[in-house]
């Protein structure tokens, strides 16, 4: 079993990915639009890790939303993501 300590130390670590993951939603986005799960499936993250990183794009302004379509795994409609060129 972890230690509290050894929990905050992994929390911290996690925090320094963020930038990175960014990036790498940054560069899913350019090659076109794309939801949150397409993007983490492409990433092959989970999603909550995709979803904090495209708000803060967006609030860096340097996603916007595209548009909405149908999810092909849930047939949901889900929200479009863009890079903003």
């Amino acid at each position: 079993m972890m230690s509290a300590r050894q929990t905050s130390i992994d929390a911290y670590q996690a925090l320094t990915d963020l930038p990175s993951r960014r990036a790498q939603v940054l560069a899913v986005l350019s090659r076109g639009p794309a939801s949150n799960a397409t993007i983490a499936r492409t990433l092959n993250l989970p999603l909550h890790c995709v979803t904090g990183r495209v708000r803060e794009l967006v609030d860096a302004g340097e996603v916007r939303e595209f548009g909405r379509e149908l999810d092909p795994i849930t047939g949901r409609r889900v929200i479009t993501w863009e890079a903003i060129q």
